[in-house]
């Protein structure tokens, strides 16, 4: 490769590189952050410890996220009024869409080999997502008791502090492949330069 082709390339890669670090960077400031709040249930007497029954469980988690129990959680908090003034709209948005975009956001999943129930929650707001997970704990709890099951709440969500994830793994692979091409360039370019500062061999008569 010629010191011509050798500077192209190099150049090519720092002007890349320069432009994913900076986009990376970019998109990280305008996302924003997500705050995760988990609340933690058990469906029988022992607080989660004992035999797991994987239907039984994989039905609980089913009706956790379901529109029976996160509509009631949706009116209970009043969501739709505060939604609507979090993102300024002058209508509250429809309860059916509301609950779909908090089931989005909901997670439920056993904790470890237990019998357990983990509620999750993702918000931008770190005392709603706290709220959301705590109420869905107590109507699935109300919701049991009608049934004379006894659902016991283990740990109740707290606001968390920090957010979830606060740099996006997009943003994370964009900065990294570019400072690599950054420097992959530049080593091309220091190649080329420290090459022509070499006294070229003279040609003997």
């Amino acid at each position: 490769m010629s010191g011509t082709v050798k500077a192209i390339v190099g150049a090519g890669l720092l002007v890349v590189g320069v432009f994913l670090v900076g986009s990376g960077l970019l998109v990280r400031s305008i996302l924003p952050e997500y705050f995760q709040a988990t609340a933690r249930i058990a469906a029988d007497r022992s607080q989660g410890q004992g035999e797991v029954n994987p239907e039984t469980s994989r039905a609980e988690v089913e009706r956790l996220r379901s529109n029976e129990v996160l509509c009631r959680v949706i009116t209970n908090l009043n969501l739709q009024q505060k939604r609507a003034e979090r993102f300024k709209e002058g209508t509250p948005p429809p309860i059916d869409l509301l609950c779909m975009q908090v089931r989005s956001c909901v997670r439920v999943r056993r904790h470890r080999d237990t019998a357990a129930l983990e509620i999750s929650v993702l918000d931008v707001d770190r005392r709603e997502a706290a709220q959301i997970a705590n109420e869905i704990a107590r109507v699935y709890q109300e919701m049991a008791s009608l049934e004379n099951r006894a659902v016991r709440l283990i740990d109740q969500a707290e606001p968390p502090v920090r957010p979830r994830q606060s740099f996006p793994w997009p943003c994370i692979v964009a900065v990294s492949l570019g400072g690599l091409l950054f420097v992959g360039g530049l080593v091309l370019l220091l190649t080329v330069l420290i090459g022509a500062g070499r006294p070229r061999p003279v040609a003997a008569d």
